[in-house]
């Protein structure tokens, strides 16, 4: 049976007690009717046999194959690309690691603020494999499997579903190693379990603003096997500059937090529950959104306040830079100030800069070619 048999075969397993079943549910008075067109129903086999009353929310539930299953049998890593994925995180930790006037390289990530489906995910992949020759960067790409925030429902009928469920654990995972075969992935810490069946294909991590205060995520950061971000950038187009502080100074105690051993809960790779002890991961960085800083002055300052924060007690590079999207509009604006940050007091500070260059990856579209362009610039002030 080929590779991608098995995987179809185990993913309509996984999720074969789900099915959208419109002719047998009608529509309520006081529901919304999208809703109903797109619900999942639980089958009987995988319905709640505890009868002890505490359950009484539980739609029900379906088994998936443990990590291990998954990761080394269903969809397992050749030799030659672990031995790449290693050299990432290695390439990635030296930039973290570098000292002033000694820069060991220069990180760029670019990608969809949220991947929207398998389709872009590939055309990203394709997009990314070819802007790798670059000298002086090294070119990642982000993989979000989190959905907007701000999406309502009626924009995404399947907005409540993240796209590990959606698209089937095992296709995904298949997704992200053909990614990871080309660039370096960049993947989103969003929960405590899908990091088990995916962490291994990343060369590096994010933690999202929404969840940088959560304990968890800080332990989960604490134990990963290569260097984690941790984001002050939000989905609203205004942030209140007392609101950007908190995010700073919460970013600031994750990264002091992850350094630390920890001990929690978790789920192993053959899907029981332990004890996990953790060593600690003191590479860590704070990403910036420049929207939230349009002039040098306030960038510089916001630097500044990062490294004064007592915790921290390092010279070498832990700001990246988020630049957003480009277009017409900003892009002179946004080159001029990463520009002057780079080459400035601060520049050694800064190990990279985060581009979001937009959801289509056909020829001709506008971000993709500013987010190129800004790539060449970069690369030219490194020079």
């Amino acid at each position: 049976m080929s590779e991608i048999s098995i995987i179809d075969l185990a993913s309509r397993h996984a999720i074969k007690s789900l099915s959208l079943d419109d002719e047998k549910r009608k529509p309520s008075e006081n529901q919304n009717e999208h809703v109903n067109s797109s619900a999942w129903k639980f089958d009987s086999a995988g319905e709640s046999t505890i009868g002890s009353g505490l359950n009484l929310k539980e739609r029900g539930y379906f088994a998936i194959p443990q990590p291990e299953i998954i990761q080394n049998y269903l969809v397992p890593l050749s030799p030659s690309l672990q031995a790449r994925i290693l050299k990432n995180r290695q390439d990635i930790t030296d930039i973290l690691q570098s000292k002033p006037g000694k820069r060991s390289g220069f990180l760029v990530v670019v990608g969809p603020s949220h991947l929207q489906g398998i389709e872009q995910a590939e055309s990203l992949r394709d997009w990314v494999s070819s802007i790798q020759d670059f000298p002086n960067l090294l070119v990642s790409v982000r993989t979000n499997l989190s959905k907007p925030r701000l999406v309502s429902l009626t924009d995404d009928k399947q907005s409540l579903m993240p796209y590990e469920i959606e698209f089937g654990l095992p296709r995904l995972r298949s997704l992200l190693l053909s990614i990871a075969k080309d660039c370096p992935l960049v993947g989103d810490i969003t929960n405590t379990i899908t990091p088990q069946y995916v962490s291994d294909l990343y060369s590096m991590g994010i933690v999202g603003s929404d969840v940088v205060e959560s304990q968890l995520h800080r332990e989960l950061a604490s134990g990963v096997s290569y260097p984690v971000g941790f984001s002050t950038t939000t989905e609203e187009p205004v942030l209140n500059p007392v609101m950007f502080n908190h995010r700073l100074s919460s970013a600031l105690d994750a990264m002091f937090a992850s350094a630390q051993p920890h001990r929690f809960l978790s789920v192993t790779k053959l899907g029981t529950v332990a004890v996990v002890g953790t060593e600690g991961n003191s590479d860590s960085f704070v990403v910036l959104p420049l929207s939230s800083m349009p002039s040098e002055d306030e960038v510089g300052s916001k630097i500044k306040a990062i490294y004064d924060y007592p915790k921290i007690g390092t010279d070498s590079p832990r700001v990246m830079l988020d630049v957003g999207k480009l277009g017409d509009s900003n892009y002179e604006e946004v080159l001029s100030l990463v520009k002057r940050t780079i080459n400035g007091p601060a520049g050694h500070k800064v190990m990279g800069v985060t581009i979001d260059s937009g959801d289509s990856y056909g020829q001709g579209n506008k971000q993709v070619l500013y987010a190129e362009k800004m790539l060449h610039e970069i690369n030219s002030i490194l020079s």
